[in-house]
């Protein structure tokens, strides 16, 4: 969110300065005449997208049967001085888990794989509102998202009862923080058979600015 926070103090010192020529003009103008004006924050914001990569970790029964995977996704965000803190967001992840040996070993497998495909949405909180910091920006997150299963077993005779095409409603929480331009953000996602923690790193490109 560095961009962000650059963007807001730039217009900010840019409406300053303006404010100030404009009163000093008319003082000298009219100077039998007292100028109240009140001092107004610009609205600035801005559409950003975010691409993101990183590591899921699966736990429960879904650990048992996989491996941990890897992640791509991205978020289009919406910023805004009007409703900051929050950013709201919009998101799609790609996930794909490899079988663990031991369960294929088990189970007389040649090979083994769950992909798990999200689209959701979601809500970030920038805590510096509340937390005061001078190098990190600390995040909080919380999302929705719907979870589409696609498992494949080779040979599929050899199948424990696990099925190949599921979909399911989940729910997140994260945290992490700001470092120069990027995130670090760590979260836990439940989903019933399908839980697990995430570790991202997520890069913000400005698409719209205003």
């Amino acid at each position: 969110m560095k961009i962000i926070k650059f963007i807001f103090i730039f217009l900010f010192l840019t409406h300053q300065a303006y404010s100030q020529n404009s009163e000093d003009t008319l003082s000298s103008n009219t100077p039998n005449v007292t100028i109240n004006k009140t001092l107004q924050t610009p609205n600035v914001g801005g559409i950003f997208i975010s691409p993101n990569l990183g590591f899921s970790f699966p736990l429960k029964a879904f650990g048992e049967n996989s491996k941990s995977g890897f992640s791509l996704g991205a978020r289009l965000e919406f910023a805004s001085t009007k409703i900051y803190p929050f950013v709201i967001a919009g998101t799609f992840e790609h996930t794909t888990y490899p079988g663990s040996e031991e369960f294929k070993s088990r189970n007389f497998l040649n090979s083994a794989s769950t992909t798990v495909t999200s689209i959701g949405g979601g809500v970030d909180i920038i805590l510096t509102k509340f937390i005061k910091t001078d190098f990190t920006i600390p995040i909080l997150g919380l999302e929705a998202k719907m979870l589409n299963i696609q498992r494949k077993i080779d040979p599929e005779a050899n199948n424990p009862g696990l099925p190949l095409n599921e979909s399911i409603l989940a729910y997140g929480g994260s945290l992490g923080f700001t470092i120069f331009v990027f995130d670090i953000v760590t979260g836990y996602t439940y989903a019933k058979d399908y839980s697990s923690i995430n570790v991202k790193f997520r890069f913000h490109f400005p698409v719209v600015k205003f």
